[in-house]
């Protein structure tokens, strides 16, 4: 009986720990830095952080949290022999999940930024983008 006290109570800290100890970590963005601060990694974080889209979201989202929550901008795929391009995710970080705000192809010979309309499966041009938003703001308004 002792040993199975001894077990249970084992047991009981084991989770009681493992419960309190993934309470106080902290979940941040997976942000990949290029290695080469002069590279086009560098460059693709600079002008996606200079989007007055992302500027707004980025803005709104530290209003509505006080401060909390940040966007960030997030490498989900580099380029490889199956794709040609780096798909970038402005992404903000809710405490259990990654959520995303922006899907962006971003291409480097010669360097153009697509925005990836999820909905659709489509890559369209940012002016297609602000296009599109502008008309469903037109709308609902």
């Amino acid at each position: 009986m002792s040993v199975a006290i001894t077990k249970r109570g084992f047991l009981i800290s084991l989770m009681l720990f493992a419960f309190f100890y993934s309470k106080e970590q902290k979940t941040e963005a997976p942000v990949y830095k290029s290695t080469n601060s002069e590279g086009i990694e560098r460059k693709i974080f600079d002008t996606i952080s200079k989007l007055p889209e992302y500027k707004a979201r980025a803005l709104y989202i530290e209003k509505k949290t006080s401060g909390k929550r940040h966007l960030a901008i997030v490498i989900y795929k580099r380029p490889s022999n199956k794709i040609r391009y780096y798909w970038i995710k402005a992404v903000e970080d809710n405490g259990t999940s990654f959520y995303t705000h922006f899907n962006f192809y971003i291409y480097t010979d010669p360097f153009s930024i697509k925005y990836y309309d999820v909905i659709n499966d489509v890559a369209i041009t940012l002016e297609e983008w602000r296009l599109q938003t502008k008309a469903q703001s037109a709308k609902v308004q």
